[in-house]
């Protein structure tokens, strides 16, 4: 076997082979061409929906909305994008989050409230420690639920007193009219939960309706809080013989991963990393990788690490590439702490995880809860300590050659959806205007 490389670790994604489907089979990806139909479709949608703004959901759907936006151009209607990211876990605090989303100028800006007058930054600080943990604890309502509560709830005191505090910012006006919540996957609710619950603090009453690629409910048509989803529980079989959707999880493909936490909420990019890191100092990460194979070899720890699986075939699909994977992101946290470089190396790893939709989810929590067991194996084997120290030598070159890799591989999907949907808008231009 030859010297394991950066290139070889982070290559091509594969996630779908190793699985079954119990109802359908064996899936494969969406074709490009599929899923340019597929955006056609939501575009033409879009298009004739009368609304204004679409609030695309960070990240998974991004790729889709960028398909969307670019045929949305070629039929020259003109739509303000809006693109955001809510945590799936709860934050205990929102500050991060609202200030992120402000303009410099905006965050300066000076509130009169009767005689007490301070900055807008000030004010969000002030209302943010004022709430109390338990209220990120969103009720966990089920996916119908949650749609007809949709515009009809109204927010609560300190959502409504961080709204008023934001009146006038770009993001709060974008908000404040009826839009649409675009994301690929509406399954469990657990994104549309999240949104719907920190769009009030932008806006006492957000007034928007989804629109989604597959939604996890029967009757969509009828049903509140959707105004279009392509397929649905009703057509789920249609859908999934079409191909499991290609951006989920793909960190390379999507082109940007962010970082969220209390006091941060960072977005970084592909070309970020590279521009951070690839400008220092470059030791050949090939003695890390190879040290890593044969410890794994040496203590046997691939198949220690497949005793933490419960499922059968994910249990298989696991392979040393995924536990050195794992282990760099292991080794990035113990050596520098949790921030936003083991999120991203996490985000790396976990693009290789089982894909969530259409394959059962409990493929990718049993790979989740497997994979974090590992660390245990490292921490304890004796060589641990020569391995942080020989991390920090090579973390330039990983970080910067493992964004090369992701961001030559979306660079090469751009350029292939790009032509094919300049053809599309070509043909649209060639159509005869119809009869008045």
């Amino acid at each position: 076997m030859g010297k394991l490389t950066v290139s070889e670790l982070y290559g091509r994604v594969d996630n779908m082979n190793n699985f079954t489907h119990p109802e359908y089979g064996k899936l494969g990806y969406m074709s490009t061409d599929a899923l340019i139909q597929l955006a056609s479709q939501l575009t033409a949608k879009i298009a004739s929906s009368g609304y204004e703004t679409v609030v695309v959901s960070e990240t998974g759907a991004c790729p889709l909305a960028y398909l969307c936006e670019k045929l949305m151009e070629g039929k020259g209607v003109n739509v303000n994008w809006v693109y955001m990211k809510f945590p799936r876990e709860p934050m205990r605090s929102v500050r991060s989050l609202v200030m992120y989303y402000l303009q410099e100028q905006e965050k300066e800006e000076i509130l009169s409230n009767g005689r007490k007058r301070m900055k807008r930054k000030d004010a969000i600080k002030t209302i943010d420690q004022s709430i109390p943990d338990n209220f990120y604890d969103v009720k966990k309502d089920s996916l119908q639920e949650l749609l007809n509560k949709i515009g009809n709830e109204k927010s609560e005191i300190y959502q409504q007193n961080m709204a008023r505090t934001l009146k006038g910012t770009r993001i709060s006006t974008a908000l404040n009219q009826s839009f649409l919540f675009f994301d690929e996957y509406i399954d469990s609710g657990t994104t549309l939960r999240s949104a719907n619950h920190y769009f009030k603090f932008f806006v006492d009453k957000p007034d928007f309706k989804t629109i989604s690629y597959y939604m996890n409910i029967s009757g969509t048509k009828d049903s509140e809080g959707v105004y279009y989803s392509a397929f649905d529980l009703d057509s789920q079989a249609e859908c999934f013989r079409k191909g499991a959707y290609l951006f989920e999880n793909r960190i390379d493909l999507i082109g940007h991963f962010y970082y969220v936490s209390g006091e941060e909420y960072i977005k970084m990019h592909l070309e970020d990393v590279c521009n951070q890191f690839g400008s220092r100092k470059q030791i050949n990460p090939s003695k890390l990788l190879g040290r890593l194979d044969e410890i794994i070899r040496k203590y046997d720890l691939v198949d220690c690490a497949r005793q933490n699986f419960d499922i059968p075939q994910v249990k298989q699909y696991f392979s040393r590439d995924h536990l050195i994977r794992q282990y760099l992101f292991i080794l990035e946290e113990e050596t520098y702490g949790k921030g936003v470089w083991s999120e991203y190396l996490w985000q790396l790893a976990d693009m290789y995880g089982p894909i969530w939709t259409p394959m059962p989810k409990d493929n990718h929590f049993d790979f989740f809860k497997g994979m974090d067991k590992t660390r245990s194996l490292l921490q304890n084997i004796p060589e641990f300590k020569a391995f942080k120290k020989l991390y920090a030598e090579s973390r330039n070159a990983i970080l910067t050659e493992s964004a090369s890799v992701c961001l030559n591989r979306r660079n090469a999907w751009l350029d292939e959806v790009n032509k094919l949907i300049g053809g599309v808008n070509n043909e649209q231009t060639k159509q005869p205007a119809p009869k008045q």
